[in-house]
């Protein structure tokens, strides 16, 4: 267990140690995948039948000399808002003096290879920004007002070089909870009433929408997609999604005054 951990739940690391010696100079590629990821991720399609696949690319060279890899002294866990801002800085540590450079490469599903239909988190459901991603100089990723609550995931791959020359990179494959449940110390700041509340009916792939107010409700797919748009009036009334495909679906509901509210549900 992680000591110190200020999270809403228990968090582990495993390390697992190895010694090996290579043949010789060359770039190699260490990997290691493990089944499976979430359920529901709002950026992967169908997310909990998708491999967990890391990478890392290891250079010896003669010529440029012993290489430590570069190690992220922030857990993945230690994020969070900064006003409307989500913010990770993963404190990256080189031992060896080199040049670094961060960006943001799609993280890797079955056998190490792309994920179909994968979106960067600010393409699904988000206020435009030119600050979502990552900052090249030292990793930090933002993310600029976050419009859908749920679990998102993300890579962000940090590169070294000596001398011009890339000589190794580590990719940290991450998963993020946007949640509505944040606070700054010190200031207080009152919180409207969610505009909806959503629960499961007696019969699958219905369910029931508690409306404070009158609103207009979108049904939004894992790729983004609004597949069902309708108005509501106050009160409770049946959602019937019965029609659509097995998967994870956010419910993005409109104000009249502007409000928005969004929750997610599984359709079986």
């Amino acid at each position: 267990m992680l000591p110190n951990d200020t999270s809403w739940w228990d968090v582990s690391r495993v390390t697992y140690p190895t010694l090996h010696t290579y043949l010789g100079a060359g770039a190699y590629t260490l990997q290691v995948s493990s089944q499976n990821r979430n359920e529901g991720i709002l950026n992967i399609p169908n997310s909990v039948n998708q491999e967990f696949c890391i990478r890392a690319l290891l250079v010896i060279d003669p010529l440029l000399g012993a290489n430590n890899s570069v190690h992220f002294k922030a857990p993945q866990n230690d994020a969070g808002f900064s006003w409307s801002t989500w913010l990770h800085h993963p404190l990256p540590e080189e031992a060896d003096g080199d040049s670094l450079s961060f960006d943001l490469v799609e993280p890797r599903g079955m056998s190490c290879g792309n994920i179909p239909g994968y979106q960067e988190p600010f393409d699904v459901g988000t206020v435009p920004g030119s600050w979502n991603g990552v900052d090249l100089a030292d990793g930090t990723f933002a993310w600029y007002f976050p419009d859908l609550l749920g679990e998102y995931v993300l890579a962000i791959r940090a590169r070294e070089w000596r001398n011009g020359t890339l000589i190794g990179e580590v990719t940290r494959d991450m998963s993020l909870c946007i949640s509505s449940l944040f606070a700054v110390t010190g200031v207080f700041e009152p919180h409207a009433p969610e505009l909806f509340a959503v629960n499961r009916s007696s019969e699958a792939g219905v369910f029931r929408v508690q409306t404070t107010s009158a609103m207009t409700l979108r049904v939004i797919d894992p790729l983004g997609r609004t597949v069902q748009e309708q108005r509501l009036a106050q009160g409770e009334q049946l959602l019937d999604l019965r029609g659509h495909t097995t998967g994870s679906y956010a419910l993005v509901a409109v104000g009249l005054d502007g409000r928005r509210s969004a929750h997610r549900v599984m359709v079986p």
